[in-house]
C-alpha cells in the first residue's frame, strides 16, 4: 500500500523484485515518528526515480488502524496493510518492544539480510547532513549477499 495525496494505492508484490529492500519495523510513537521524518530525507536523496533499485516497506506494530493510517500518510515509501505482523517481526529477529524500534532491516535483491539494523547509519547520515551517503549502504547490499 502506498499513500499518494491522502488516497491509498495498492501496488503489486513484484514492485520489489530485483531491488534492495529496507524493512522498517515500528509503530506510531515518539521514537519512530522522529526517525521517519528524518529518514524520509534520506529516502528521497537515494531514491530519486521510481525505477531506482531501492524500496522501503513499513512493517507496522500499530495497535489500531487509526494509528496506522495517521502514521503511514506521511511516509513516501510502501507499507504492508494494517494487520498483525508479529510473524515478520519474529522472522527478522525484531523484538515486539517499543524500546527497540524503529529497526531498519536491509535485504539484498536475493532476499538475504545484509544489515540487521541500518537505523544508526541513517541517523548518522542525517546528523552529518549527508543523506545521500546512505547510498553506500545500499550499494554494498546490492553487491553482497552476505550478512555483515
Amino acid at each position: 500500500v502506498r499513500f499518494r495525496g491522502g488516497a491509498k494505492e495498492y501496488v503489486s508484490e513484484h514492485t520489489l523484485d530485483g531491488k534492495v529492500v529496507g524493512l522498517l519495523f515500528g509503530a506510531n510513537g515518539p521514537f519512530c515518528a522522529g526517525f521517519v521524518r528524518n529518514f524520509a530525507k534520506v529516502y528521497k536523496a537515494v531514491k530519486r526515480e521510481e525505477s531506482d533499485p531501492f524500496e522501503v516497506v513499513y512493517v507496522s506494530a500499530d495497535k489500531s488502524r487509526r494509528e496506522f493510517d495517521r502514521f503511514v500518510k506521511g511516509m513516501p515509501w510502501l507499507a504492508l496493510p494494517f494487520r498483525d505482523n508479529s510473524l515478520l517481526f519474529e522472522r527478522f529477529g525484531v523484538p515486539n518492544d517499543v524500546r527497540t524500534w524503529p529497526k531498519l532491516v536491509i535485504l539484498s535483491p536475493s532476499n538475504e539480510v545484509v544489515f540487521e539494523d541500518a537505523v544508526p547509519v541513517a541517523k548518522k547520515c542525517v546528523q552529518e547532513k549527508k543523506p545521500e551517503a546512505f547510498g553506500s549502504v545500499l550499494a554494498s547490499a546490492w553487491t553482497q549477499g552476505k550478512s555483515f
